[in-house]
């Protein structure tokens, strides 16, 4: 079975600061993933690692997660749509 799948990186920005034992967060990296089969069925989650805090937290998780959609679904060309905070695909 195919699949096509999006990512899609946000910042959310706090409304407060969130403090942890490990420091104060203004921000918070995300990344949320939309898996759609060739029924049109689809499912949706979310990655957002921790900075200094979560065990898989790491400067390139956003190639990370890609390189593991690319796995997921190597008969789609390419296994990924990225898209800006505004459903914007970058230019590249």
């Amino acid at each position: 079975m195919k699949y096509h799948i999006d990512i899609a990186p946000r910042t959310l920005h706090f409304k407060q600061p969130a403090g942890t034992s490990r420091g104060v967060y203004h921000v918070r990296r995300s990344w949320f993933i939309t898996i759609t089969d060739e029924q049109g069925r689809q499912g949706v989650g979310e990655c957002a690692p921790l900075p200094r805090l979560s065990c898989d937290d790491m400067p390139d998780y956003g190639e990370q997660l890609r390189l593991v959609c690319a796995a997921v679904s190597p008969s789609t060309a390419p296994p990924w749509h990225c898209t800006d905070a505004q459903g914007n695909s970058p230019q590249g």
